[in-house]
């Protein structure tokens, strides 16, 4: 079974590339050239102008990358374009796909082209990176649809502002209970203020008041030693009156 371009997403051709050696500034448009060049070819393919693979690598390079057989290979293919990137002085100009690559005869090196392929640069270097695999899982053709990378950017921007709204909304229901516990510690206390402002209540506090105040000073006045000692004088009278009644005449 033939293996071909839309297999790989971006971020697949991302991790390639930079597996293969590219930096993470120049793998975004390693990528973009990758999908210029095949974005739904036959990898094991070769097309007329005796290119192949992922990168498109021409056939006057296969000997001195493991030749045909191994070019068909994904990370192979991202291993060869690295070393020709670097034989060219780190420029992109083999490929005819890039800018004013190909000496010229490719994609003009200004123009409604070449915007379009740096705005897939951008596009690339925004929706992919390390550690983010599968952030965009098919980005097949972008480069020749920009509508379907604009879709694919939509649905990402989707997701982000679908994940804000939720923590918003968490964040207003914890808002919410903090502000209700509030008031019910203020109802708590405002029930004892009414009770307060009620007259009537002002004169039964003021009555037990008294009736503290009665009691605490009596029991002053009985713990005194004078009065304890008299206390004592008059309970000694009484027994010996209450003794004197009870003796019999006879």
């Amino acid at each position: 079974m033939a293996v071909v371009g839309t297999s790989f997403s971006a971020q697949d051709r991302y991790n390639l590339a930079r597996a293969a050696g590219f930096s993470p500034d120049q793998a975004p448009t390693a990528v973009a050239i990758s999908f210029a060049e095949c974005s739904s070819c036959d990898l094991a393919g070769v097309n007329a102008t005796g290119d192949m693979g992922l990168m498109q690598i021409n056939q006057i390079h296969w000997a001195n990358y493991g030749g045909k057989e191994a070019l068909q290979d994904p990370l192979n293919s991202f291993k060869a374009a690295y070393g020709i990137f670097k034989a060219a002085g780190n420029k992109w100009t083999p490929w005819c796909t890039y800018p004013g690559g190909c000496g010229g005869a490719g994609v003009p090196a200004t123009g409604p082209k070449a915007n379009a392929f740096f705005d897939s640069v951008a596009y690339i270097s925004a929706t992919t990176g390390d550690g983010l695999g599968g952030v965009v899982t098919a980005i097949g053709g972008a480069i020749a649809d920009p509508g379907a990378a604009a879709s694919a950017a939509g649905e990402a921007i989707g997701t982000v502002t679908g994940a804000v709204g939720t923590a918003a909304g968490n964040a207003g229901g914890a808002v919410q209970t903090a502000v209700g516990g509030v008031g019910s510690a203020l109802d708590a206390i405002a029930k004892p203020a009414a009770w307060l402002g009620v007259p009537g209540h002002w004169w039964a506090m003021a009555f037990v008041g008294i009736g503290i105040a009665l009691f605490v000073g009596g029991l002053v006045l009985y713990l005194r030693p004078e009065i304890q000692a008299g206390t004592a004088e008059t309970m000694a009278g009484l027994k010996g009156f209450a003794g004197g009644q009870g003796v019999s005449a006879a």
